[in-house]
């Protein structure tokens, strides 16, 4: 959906020091979020009835690889240590890497789900609560926005949610796996998961139960703390649209980062996720020095309300 008219200024200034740094914006006041989130499965209220759904089969979670940078200190057995893995599972994702001439920066492939034991530790997602989403039909299908929040005091990952949409009679039409805009999600926040089911027009209920996730441990070194500034809202004369500018400043004691991902998620008057978008960088940014970027988040329909932001920095 395109942005029309011309934007309302909303500005405010946030400097938050966390793994990953989240704010939110409001064009109003207004009270506390209330997304109604139970863990795990749950039925999100009808499209337009709300049929009772029949029970579907809980899919075996598998965790995709990931990409890790060396770091100075970093050994082979060091590394296969810090993500639960063994060197022999570690040199078979990396052939023709020699254990003995790591080089700084030098990138490994991690391995999920190579060995037993991590498919035992993982077999048991970690708890998440799945709230009531919001579908629109749209040209050529039904876009459905669910959201996933982090309870627990920990961030996770390799999160994947099954969503399966109905039509009458709760005959089942159509299922697809699908994964957060972000690596992570932590402590506390809540992200989306998006489906658009093609070709589905007449779907009038979704169910959403929990596939994957795996807590992120503490001394994980992938992620690096971030801070949000100079944080710039404008949403537009409508509520459709909403443009975010500000600035990502890496603290001076972090590593550079090479990968940075922003999501900008935008709710309506219900505390209903309406819309999100991610935006993403690649180069080498600096401790000690700011990041400028610039997004607009669209609404699927209802006026945004409120934007929040997720950011996530990688060395």
């Amino acid at each position: 959906m395109k942005p029309s008219g011309s934007f309302g200024l909303i500005s405010i200034t946030i400097s938050l020091f966390v793994l990953v740094s989240c704010t939110s914006i409001s064009g109003t006041n207004h009270p506390e979020s209330s997304i109604e989130l139970t863990p795990y499965q749950t039925r999100t209220p009808s499209i337009s009835s709300s049929p009772t759904q029949p029970v579907v089969e809980t899919l075996a979670p598998t965790l995709t690889p990931f990409v890790y940078q060396v770091v100075t200190g970093d050994t082979f057995s060091k590394i296969a240590k810090q993500h639960g893995i063994s060197v022999e599972s570690l040199l078979v994702a990396n052939p023709g890497i020699a254990p003995e001439s790591l080089k700084i920066g030098q990138n490994l492939i991690i391995p999920s789900n190579s060995e037993p034991e991590i498919s035992i530790i993982n077999a048991t997602p970690e708890p998440l609560e799945i709230g009531s989403g919001f579908c629109q039909p749209s040209v050529g299908g039904t876009t459905c926005l669910i959201p996933v929040k982090n309870s627990s005091i920990q961030s996770v990952e390799n999160v994947k949610i099954h969503v399966s949409l109905f039509g009458n009679d709760d005959q089942l039409l159509t299922s697809q796996d699908a994964i957060l805009p972000l690596n992570i999600l932590p402590p506390g926040q809540i992200l989306p998961v998006a489906i658009f089911f093609n070709g589905f027009t007449n779907g009038t209920a979704v169910q959403s139960e929990l596939v994957s996730s795996a807590r992120l441990n503490n001394i994980d070194h992938r992620y690096l703390a971030t801070v949000l500034q100079n944080i710039l809202i404008s949403i537009s004369w409508d509520g459709l649209s909403a443009g975010i500018q500000g600035q990502i400043w890496l603290p001076e004691n972090e590593k550079p980062a090479t990968t940075i991902w922003l999501v900008g998620v935008a709710y309506d008057a219900n505390h209903r996720i309406i819309g999100f978008r991610r935006w993403e960088w690649n180069g080498l940014h600096q401790p000690g020095s700011a990041l400028p970027f610039t997004l607009t988040v669209y609404s699927l329909g209802p006026a945004i309300e409120r934007v929040e932001m997720i950011v996530e920095a990688r060395p």
